[in-house]
């Protein structure tokens, strides 16, 4: 390298870029009560004020549906019926990781012992629209999805 020629410094990995995480699968719960559905939230992990979707990465090895299952009872302590595909969103993680998340909808058919200390919430549509709740535009738009199928099929039957 002559004296005149300097290399550059490789650039710093910019801190505020987003990440793209692993493959997540969240749950969508519901029961119906008075014909009317109701969606089981969860407080978040990470900050216990915010409520979420049950779920969590897929494992390697792992179906998304079979970790939305698990997530769902390890999380919220509940069983459900065989779940159905409904969509996906981006979930974010600290501003920076976005994962990529597929939603499926079940119907609850029992309780478990829950292995992680999070609140349950059954919350309905209007309930969910209530601006203070803190729960993000993504997962309303996956709850509102999930009613509008729920609607549609039983109109169906």
């Amino acid at each position: 390298m002559s004296a005149t020629h300097r290399s550059r410094p490789s650039p710093k990995p910019d801190e505020r870029a987003i990440r793209l995480g692993r493959q997540r699968a969240a749950l969508i719960v519901y029961r119906l009560v008075n014909d009317e559905p109701h969606f089981l939230l969860v407080s978040a992990a990470s900050c216990p004020d915010k409520l979420t979707l049950p779920g969590g990465k897929v494992g390697r090895g792992e179906a998304a549906t079979q970790t939305a299952m698990r997530e769902t009872a390890e999380e919220a302590g509940v069983l459900t019926d065989a779940p159905r595909p409904l969509g996906r969103y981006l979930h974010r993680k600290r501003k920076r990781w976005v994962f990529p998340t597929k939603t499926f909808v079940a119907r609850y058919s029992g309780r478990l012992k829950a292995y992680e200390d999070r609140t349950r919430r059954w919350l309905t549509v209007e309930e969910l629209a209530d601006p203070s709740l803190n729960v993000s535009k993504q997962i309303r738009k996956q709850l509102k999805r999930a009613a509008a199928q729920l609607s549609e099929d039983r109109a169906a039957a």
